[in-house]
């Protein structure tokens, strides 16, 4: 099994992301660590395969202040947001006049079911220039209405005609040797032509 290395640029933080800053308790699920949550209160569907759970302390900081100190003005093409229960916290919580990621992807299913929630965070995305553009049995798929261009992508599920390429790391990487050995051959021509010259 080949194990993913993260990239230089890459920037993990150890927090959780709630609607405050400070620390907090974190519900941690033994037999199914992806339902762990800031919530101690849980569906009893999620509780009967949680297994043992165990508190930890963890920091907890808001999505404005992780895009402020990390992704202040950049170019946000794509956000997910995967917290067992604490939707409702973080898209309220968040300035999304200021902060506009052109496509924002929320878990929004009943634990374990394809059954969509009705939440507050919902309205929040509509009132603030967000359209619903599609649901795929577990997330809600929003796209800001300046980027409506991106709406006939969510037209029609995903599909085998989407001609879609898997992600390669060890590809990615041949290609950008090759640019780079180009831009190089580019750049040492240059400097001999000058010479010659």
């Amino acid at each position: 099994m080949k194990r993913s290395v993260a990239s230089a640029r890459d920037i993990n933080l150890e927090v959780a992301v709630a609607d405050f800053d400070g620390p907090s308790t974190f519900w941690v699920h033994s037999a199914n660590t992806g339902t762990s949550s800031l919530q101690r209160d849980i569906p009893d569907v999620v509780a009967e395969r949680a297994g043992d759970i165990r508190a930890i302390k963890v920091m907890v900081t808001t999505l404005n202040s992780i895009i402020d100190s990390h992704a202040q003005g950049r170019h946000v093409h794509f956000l997910k947001i995967d917290v067992e229960g604490a939707e409702n916290a973080i898209v309220l919580s968040t300035d999304w006049r200021k902060h506009r990621p052109e496509v924002i992807v929320i878990e929004s299913s009943e634990p374990y079911t394809n059954k969509r929630r009705i939440e507050p965070w919902q309205e929040r995305l509509n009132q603030s220039a967000y359209r619903m553009a599609y649901f795929d049995g577990v997330n809600d798929f929003w796209v800001r209405e300046e980027s409506n261009h991106l709406l006939k992508n969510f037209a029609v599920p995903v599909n085998v005609l989407d001609f879609f390429k898997l992600y390669d790391p060890e590809t990615e990487a041949l290609r950008s040797a090759v640019a780079n050995a180009s831009l190089a051959r580019r750049v040492l021509r240059r400097l001999v032509a000058r010479v010659r010259g």
